[in-house]
């Protein structure tokens, strides 16, 4: 990137913030459309600080971290916790460099997905996916030394005596506070150090299933967690960051999708099917965007999960808006702005005798809720 470039780009993050970018969803993540199109963050609408669901609360806790950071000395070392694909730390970096005048000496990432090698094919694509991100990060903070590890034990194994000013973790639930942040902050974190951490994403890995009115009364209940921890022994103190509330529009659009009669009132019994996948390599099938073999491929569900279905040109059935994969796919295509209206079939059989689908079994897995049915 040109000096030029590179300019525009962070006048467009100092006045507009990522969404100045353009965001859209691509390679299963946010990604910014007009630069630093390798990075990304998460796309699910489950999340409370999805940023195009919720702009507002990114932006108030990268205010947050601003006034938490003003008074330490450059340069900073920074650590940044389940990292991914980088989008939101090199924002909130770019937000004290802009603001502070501040400068880093050397920023660890560490990520799982930071590793040589992935035998799962899904796996394959979302290291591919982090290395690009995180050679567009070290492009990007090009006067600074980025080092990367895959867990937080070889971070403590290369840095054994590194003290640390700000260690982050923005949207990263896999790490366990007690035994993994906790002792690392107590080995690393410098005395006047800073920990911030962001959270809005329980429920991401609910495996129970719901219908799709259920989705919309999650998103009414999820909830931000975020806080500033500094200080060490006796002298440690924490202050918690105040989420602004849910907007009225937001919450009125919500609540009129939660109270909504289902579809099956009009569209009369919904089915309910199993991924059987049989045969099927990786056990998954693809959802596509019409009942035919040529059709975008718009999604993947795999072995085991479960659909709801309300319409049946067999082999193939189209998933209804019901469906907590299709009303959530929905709402990303609504909050993007997209105009085109997404629908979703799976072929039920891949071979006459290897079906992909089929229904539970039980005489309750078929939903055929009465007129004045309500979802949970």
């Amino acid at each position: 990137m040109s000096p030029t470039d590179r300019a525009s780009v962070r006048q467009i993050l100092a006045t507009e913030g990522v969404l100045g970018l353009g965001l859209a969803l691509r390679d299963e993540a946010l990604r910014p459309q007009l630069a630093l199109q390798a990075l990304g963050e998460c796309p699910s609408v489950r999340c409370a600080t999805q940023r195009l669901a919720r702009p507002e609360v990114r932006q108030a806790f990268l205010d947050f971290a601003v006034c938490m950071v003003e008074t330490m000395p450059a340069p900073l070392k920074v650590l940044a916790l389940g990292s991914g694909h980088l989008l939101f730390e090199l924002e909130l970096l770019e937000a004290l460099r802009h603001r502070l005048c501040l400068s880093f000496s050397v920023i660890h990432l560490v990520d799982p997905l930071y590793v040589e090698e992935c035998e799962q094919l899904k796996g394959r694509q979302h290291r591919r996916h982090a290395l690009e991100a995180v050679e567009a990060f070290k492009s990007w903070f090009d006067d600074t030394l980025v080092a990367t590890y895959r867990s937080v034990d070889q971070f403590n194994q290369a840095q054994d005596d590194s003290m640390l000013d700000l260690v982050l973790q923005l949207d990263a639930e896999a790490l366990d506070y007690d035994k993994e942040v906790k002792p690392l902050l107590a080995c690393h974190l410098a005395p006047e150090g800073r920990f911030l951490r962001l959270s809005g994403c329980c429920g991401h890995e609910d495996g129970h299933f719901n219908a799709g009115r259920s989705l919309f009364k999650r998103l009414l209940d999820a909830s931000v967690e975020g806080l500033c921890e500094g200080g060490c022994g006796c002298t440690s103190w924490q202050r918690a960051f105040q989420a602004p509330e849910l907007p009225a529009t937001r919450r009125r659009y919500l609540e009129r999708f939660v109270h909504l009669p289902q579809e099956s009132r009009v569209s009369g019994q919904l089915c309910l099917f199993r991924v059987t996948a049989e045969k099927v390599p990786k056990g998954v099938v693809v959802i596509r965007n019409a009942p035919r073999l040529d059709g975008q491929l718009v999604g993947l569900k795999r072995q085991g999960e479960l659909v709801i279905v309300d319409h049946q040109e067999w082999p193939w059935v189209r998933l209804s808006a019901e469906d907590d994969w299709l009303a959530e796919m929905r709402e990303l295509y609504r909050l993007e702005g997209r105009s085109d209206v997404l629908n979703a079939w799976l072929l039920g059989l891949r071979e006459s005798t290897a079906p992909c689908l089929e229904p539970p079994g039980a005489p309750s897995s078929i939903l055929a809720p009465s007129s004045d049915a309500r979802s949970p």
